[in-house]
């Protein structure tokens, strides 16, 4: 089915690209473009573009777009709207099978042009087209362009994310706004929600989506109505590209060196299946088919059923080749019945290797109150390898049914894979082992997640008065498939040069085999419609709308332990090598009924779970200039929500979840002049709980070493956030910003340990109350008042907060009781206190030259809460420093080089302790360089 897919996607490329080609063979050309208001860039609807000296032309139609069809030659075209001064370009060219893109803004103090003109269109993906939109919306937004993701050399769009005001991104894959967990950020693909890929999380993971099929990144920081309202960090978008004006094909492929992986004899490895590098398992790792309705009671059967398991819990290890990106893209705008239609559709695919052997892995108790360090509970020095594929497909498509009426399908699939090896060793507890046993521990790991989505929508203006319907429906899946996650623990003892293996499953689980999987749906329907009325302050709106939001999710989890019939001892093999397959070689064999080893289903039916929400909205708002200078942006939302999380156990409760929510919104701006806006605003959101921090059962943290537990009888977080900002744009692609920011939260979901639990035991709650504050910084500034600097331009964005958040009373008693001093709240999960980015771009224009380097940073912030009075994990502060080379050529031939991670940190987590530090993990992911060669016609 996997295969049959791609192969679907790859077809549908081709077939456009024919369609493309096609198109191009003709006798007349075209003449395509936009106008729009030079004073604030909205799009003139009905503006008329004319040929002169005849009566050919066309209309702008609601995207404020035109297109002319004319024989080959030059021409002088006028472009004139009611109440503003016409444009006349002359000379333009016009070539036969071509379209050349003439974009026109029209203003009161507009001048006749009289030389030739040909411009590119003014698109979404540019830098100053995202300032363009930040500075009139109606909320505190801030935006990236593709344009500053291809500067960066950004593979996906969780790097790429980190390059704005007050974004970090954790573990790669989880974004981070204003220093707020993934749970107060909201992720939409144009417009419409995504399901989640972790069973755990209540966000997208962002490394799953290329940065080739992004247009632009938007962060909305403050609430409107027509926004969802589960959010308080920031409400982030991400656009797909759209379609080009002309035909325009696109091919990239890079290579990268991996300083610590590239060629790497020692890259540690699995035995996988022979699909690996496409990014899904060939069925190698799927549960026997002969085990998949249940274990036999018969010896004999159950011998061959643990049998087919077959051994695979070896390491191996390999040299792997270098990383490597490929994309190709194809678009073009033809008529189609008459009428305009739209594509762009690409196709991308990386694999990457990472590698690591200098990592640590500790943990430590603390014994009592009067102790002055922290004992060890051990001490592991750990290796990792990891092989991702990640790959990507794209069609977007428009059809222009009237000059005023639009449908657009967008379909997207991505999916991505991780192939890890992980192996540690070192010193155990010596309260179970004593000083001399040293313990060992594999893992390996295959990992699946995909995401698709099809998106259908449409865009129509009505009247005179230009009433304006927009509407959505989008249906979206992802999956996640974790087969064969596979562990083998066992620990030694070393006399000499000889080593006796054990395994001790009164310390640590006997082999297993665990099988997860986990598809989630996502079905968003919504309608806005904007009608337009003039106020003395200028144009304004009323705008109303409702929507429909329905989720499901189907979790299953299945273990199987190994063990012996008769007692878990050991072969004699084993015992000198400690080698798994050793261990594992008399699987179902049987001597006189006495020794065999065997599969255990050990599957914890509650670990298994459904789950449903259901999300009715409804807004009325208004965008009303009250005078000259002031506008405003105010109005409610109505959210009612349905959630249940359903165990397979019918003896576990129902975790349940139903309000009503009335959240109000208002947002201020002040036009100081042209130039700089003053804003304030209030809005009030909410953060729902997940599936699983519903489902009321234990499940084992691999991570956190702890024991999660849901809570069927948590309640929905309101936050109350209040912005103040400060922004000027001195001239194109530039900006001043400073923000102020306060959020109060109103039982907030944290994790707290259960005092009463002897085993670990993390249960969501909610507490009393928590709050945010912060500011932010933005400067983005061309260095053109000086010969010197002029070809220079940078930036940077600085976000300084803070945070505290309640700990739960039982928690609290507990902790004081080994530290007593301990205040009452701490910072928030995952809460840097500071995010720093800053970039530094030089270009050759004339030569097709451009060179950046971008540096980012975040303050450490607390990963894991601890157990009683033990201090808390965080993670340190970690630099990031990049380099990107581009030189293009008239021919439309490109190379690249890129330099990544050049400061090569640490990814460290620690704990404090009377002024020690102690390494809870530490681990180096190496310098990456890489080449790269585009093909581009445009």
């Amino acid at each position: 089915m996997k295969i049959n897919l791609l192969t679907l996607l790859t077809s549908i490329f081709l077939v456009f690209a024919t369609l493309s080609y096609s198109s191009a063979q003709s006798t007349k050309g075209t003449i395509r473009g936009s106008v729009k208001d030079a004073a604030n860039g909205e799009e003139l609807i009905g503006a008329t573009v004319v040929i002169v000296g005849t009566t050919t032309g066309s209309a702008a139609d609601l995207d404020g777009k035109y297109s002319i069809s004319v024989e080959a030659g030059t021409y002088d075209i006028q472009v004139s709207f009611v109440s503003y001064q016409s444009k006349t370009i002359t000379g333009v060219e016009v070539k036969a099978g071509q379209v050349t893109v003439i974009d026109a803004t029209l203003g009161e103090d507009t001048a006749i042009l009289d030389a030739v003109v040909v411009t590119s269109k003014a698109e979404t993906a540019s830098t100053t087209a995202v300032l363009a939109a930040q500075k009139k919306s109606g909320v505190v937004q801030d935006g990236l362009a593709s344009e500053q993701i291809a500067r960066s050399g950004d593979r996906d769009a969780a790097a790429a994310i980190t390059r704005i005001t007050g974004v970090s991104v954790e573990g790669g894959k989880y974004v981070y706004v204003r220093g707020l967990g993934d749970r107060y950020s909201k992720t939409t693909l144009n417009g419409a929600n995504l399901p989640s890929l972790d069973p755990n999380r209540n966000s997208v993971q962002m490394d799953l989506f290329p940065s080739n099929l992004i247009d632009n990144i938007i962060v909305s920081k403050t609430f409107s109505p027509d926004l969802s309202g589960e959010f308080a960090g920031g409400n982030v978008n991400l656009v797909t590209k759209d379609f080009p004006d002309k035909f325009t094909f696109q091919w990239n492929s890079s290579f990268g060196f991996n300083d610590q992986a590239s060629f790497n004899k020692d890259f540690l490895s699995y035995e996988g299946g022979k699909t690996d590098y496409l990014g899904f398992d060939d069925g190698t790792r799927e549960i026997p088919s002969i085990v998949k309705d249940g274990l036999s009671e018969d010896r004999e059967q159950l011998a061959e059923e643990s049998k087919s398991f077959g051994e695979g819990f070896g390491l191996e290890t390999k040299s792997p080749f270098l990383n490597q990106f490929h994309s190709v893209a194809v678009g073009n705008q033809i008529d189609l019945a008459g009428r305009p239609f739209g594509f762009v559709t690409s196709l991308s695919y990386q694999r990457s290797f990472n590698y690591f052997n200098d990592g640590v892995t500790g943990r430590y108790n603390l014994p009592s109150s009067n102790s002055e360090e922290l004992n060890p509970a051990y001490d592991l020095r750990t290796e990792k390898g990891t092989e991702t594929v990640l790959a990507g497909a794209n069609l977007n498509m428009a059809y222009k049914l009237a000059p005023t009426s639009k449908i657009a399908l967008n379909l997207m699939y991505n999916r991505s894979s991780d192939k890890v090896a992980d192996f540690r060793e070192g010193r155990w507890s010596e309260e179970v082992f004593g000083e001399n046993n040293i313990y060992q521990t594999n893992v390996l790991q295959y990992l699946e997640r995909s995401i698709g989505s099809a998106q259908l929508k449409g865009k129509h203006t009505l009247g005179k008065r230009n009433i304006e319907i927009e509407w959505l429906s989008s249906l979206a899946q992802s999956t996640q498939d974790e087969p064969d996650l596979r562990y083998f623990s066992r620990d030694y003892i070393q006399t000499g040069d000889e080593r006796v293996y054990n395994i001790n499953i009164a310390a640590y689980p006997s082999p297993s085999r665990y099988y997860r999987d986990m598809v989630e749906t996502n079905w968003d329907n919504k309608v806005d419609v904007t009608i337009p009325f003039t106020s003395k302050g200028g144009d304004s709106h009323i705008k109303l709308g409702g929507g429909y939001l329905m989720k499901d999710r189907d979790f299953n989890e299945q273990r199987y332990d190994y063990g012996r019939i008769t007692g878990f001892n050991v072969l004699d093999d084993f015992e000198q090598t400690g080698d798994p397959n050793d261990f594992l070689k008399d699987v179902g064999f049987l001597e006189s009924g006495q020794r065999g080893m065997t599969i255990i289903d050990a599957t914890q039916l509650t670990n298994s779970y459904t789950g449903a929400q259901e999300v009715f909205s409804a807004y009325a708002m208004t965008d009303w200039k009250i005078a000259g200078k002031l506008r405003t942006v105010m109005g409610l939302r109505y959210e009612g929500t349905s959630i249940t999380t359903t165990s397979d156990n019918p003896d576990v409760e129902v975790g349940t979840v139903e309000t009503n929510d009335i959240l109000p919104a208002l947002n201020l701006i002040y036009e100081l002049n042209e130039k700089i806006n003053l804003r304030a605003s209030y809005g009030r959101t909410l953060a729902r709980p997940t599936f699983r921090e519903l489902a009321p059962f234990p499940s084992f943290d691999f991570v956190g070493d702890f024991i999660l537990i849901g809570n069927p009888d948590l309640e929905r977080t309101l936050i109350d956030n209040i912005d103040l900002r400060f922004e000027s744009y001195p001239s194109l692609g530039e900006i001043i910003s400073v923000s102020a920011f306060y959020k109060r939260f109103q039982n907030p979901i944290e994790r707290a340990f259960n005092p009463q639990a002897a085993n670990g035991e993390v249960q969501f709650r909610n507490v009393g109350e928590a709050t945010v504050m912060g500011l932010e910084f933005e400067v983005r500034k061309r260095l053109n008042f000086t010969k010197a600097l002029e070809r220079f331009s940078v930036g940077s964005n600085l976000s300084i907060m803070s945070s505290k958040v309640d700990i739960d009373p039982r928690e609290l008693e507990l902790i004081r009781a080994t530290d007593p001093d301990r205040k009452s709240t701490r910072s928030m999960f995952m809460q840097s206190p500071y995010v720093l980015n800053a970039f530094v771009y030089y270009d050759i224009e004339e030569k097709g030259i451009s060179i950046s380097t971008t540096y980012n940073i975040f303050g450490k912030r607390l990963a894991y809460v601890t157990q009683g009075g033990q201090p808390d994990v965080f993670e340190v502060a970690r630099p990031s420093l990049d380099f990107a080379f581009k030189k293009t050529m008239e021919s439309g031939w490109g190379v690249s080089f890129r330099a990544r991670n050049l400061l090569n940190p640490e990814y460290k987590m620690i704990q404090e302790y009377k002024g020690q530090e102690y390494t809870y993990s530490s681990y180096t992911v190496g310098r990456t360089f890489s080449l790269g060669i585009t093909y581009l016609i445009d």
